[in-house]
């Protein structure tokens, strides 16, 4: 029983994400790329998740199996530690672009997960990042750090990525993509100076439910360009006032020549338009 309940944060956290899984697949008959990115970040972390687990489990007991089993989830876990930071990079990356030659480029961010891929295989002959002693027990060395530091700058190059274009995204998609960035960094660094703690992957399944909960939420209501409310929550306010019998007035509007802006200068520039006159009305009303 003690056992189980060492690990219940992870269990809880991977029962979660299946549910979670399931509803993205529910919800979203067709998939496309972010779909599948998203998908993807959650298998990582579920993985991610029975990695910790299992490193834990074998740790100190007696026998060769045990011994290999311990080095062979802290293998997996070290080595694919940054995967999801990699997947989440490009998950953001195509929101903000949408541009799929953009990510194959980029590799979609997979250098730094390479890297430590490698550094991992290397520590099998010269160990430096972690070791398993003759008593069955992981030991940390130095270059354990190294997963949180790429990790970190896949994260800096995403903020000031989003720094440059916030302007084309609401405040809500920025808070949902800051709420991914700040959870997991504050969980590696509790985590690594307080060994023992299994915080890092719980923290990064939370964010992901509180990150879909914010963005499946804001697709219905918020329109992604603008910021603005969509037709659909337009229509329910105008149903709730209509069922308490209130007066109100509704305002169509119209952008002259709007059609020669995107024509001439292209949609880009329309979109920047509508951003700009939404922006005005906001403060307007």
């Amino acid at each position: 029983m003690y056992t189980i309940l060492q690990y219940d944060l992870n269990i809880f956290s991977v029962f979660l994400l299946v549910a979670l899984f399931i509803l993205v697949n529910y919800k979203h008959h067709k998939s496309d790329l972010t779909q599948r990115l998203f998908k993807g970040i959650i298998v990582m972390t579920i993985l991610m998740l029975v990695f910790e687990i299992f490193s834990w489990l074998f740790d100190g007991e007696e026998g060769d199996l045990n011994y290999f089993l311990n080095y062979f989830f802290n293998f997996m876990l070290t080595a694919f530690s940054i995967v999801v930071a990699s997947l989440w990079a490009s998950y953001i990356d195509y929101m903000v672009y949408g541009d799929f030659n953009r990510l194959k480029k980029r590799m979609f961010y997979s250098h730094p997960a390479i890297i430590l891929m490698l550094m991992t295989i290397v520590n099998i002959f010269v160990p430096f990042m972690f070791e398993i002693t003759d008593q069955n027990v992981y030991t940390r060395l130095p270059f354990i750090w190294t997963g949180v530091v790429l990790s970190s700058v896949i994260y800096g190059f995403i903020l000031s990525m989003i720094i440059i274009k916030r302007k084309d995204l609401n405040s809500e998609i920025l808070f949902a993509i800051m709420l991914f960035l700040v959870l997991p960094i504050i969980a590696s660094v509790l985590q690594l100076t307080h060994f023992g703690l299994l915080l890092i992957w719980p923290a990064t399944g939370l964010a992901l439910v509180f990150t879909y909960l914010i963005f499946e939420t804001t697709s219905s209501s918020i329109d992604y360009l603008t910021g603005a409310y969509t037709r659909r929550k337009v229509d329910e306010r105008i149903k709730i006032h209509l069922n308490r019998g209130k007066h109100f007035t509704v305002i169509m509007m119209d952008i002259d020549d709007f059609k020669e802006i995107n024509d001439e200068y292209g949609h880009r520039a329309g979109d920047k338009v509508l951003i700009e006159v939404t922006s005005v009305l906001k403060k307007v009303f």
